[in-house]
């Protein structure tokens, strides 16, 4: 059996899947890291090395919530699912730029996540405001 990235990713989706947990991949410029079984709510800090330096993540499984400090405290952005590029995460839902919901620059803000199998499981759903983040 041949395996590439497409089918050890989909592997690890289904451990994931079977586990209850959700599988994420989050990557900077040069490295990335994957966490095959996070589970429902737990609070996972981003390693030191990759702190507010996530550009994109993969998520399979389930969604997460990503804060900008560590152990999932402060800001925090709506839930991601899928993959997605990091800076576009306080996009509105039709994917463009408005005047009060710009880029908020979450690819250099993310410290800690959690992630669930299905509904929200981080608090208070945000909103988020380029020129007010404490309102994300």
């Amino acid at each position: 059996m041949q395996f590439n990235i497409t089918s050890v990713t989909s592997l690890l989706a289904v451990q994931a899947f079977l586990a209850g947990a959700t599988s994420i991949t989050y990557c900077t410029t040069g490295s990335c890291q994957t966490n095959s079984n996070a589970a429902d709510g737990q609070c996972y800090n981003i390693p030191s090395n990759m702190n507010d330096a996530i550009w994109s993540v993969d998520i399979k499984g389930g969604n997460c919530v990503f804060w900008d400090n560590y152990n999932c405290q402060h800001i925090h952005t709506n839930q991601i699912s899928g993959s997605e590029d990091a800076a576009a995460f306080c996009k509105d839902g039709s994917g463009q730029h408005t005047a009060t919901n710009d880029n908020c620059g979450w690819n250099t803000m993310i410290s800690s996540y959690k992630c669930c199998t299905s509904g929200w499981c981080a608090g208070s759903t945000p909103k988020c405001n380029a020129y007010d983040l404490a309102a994300c």
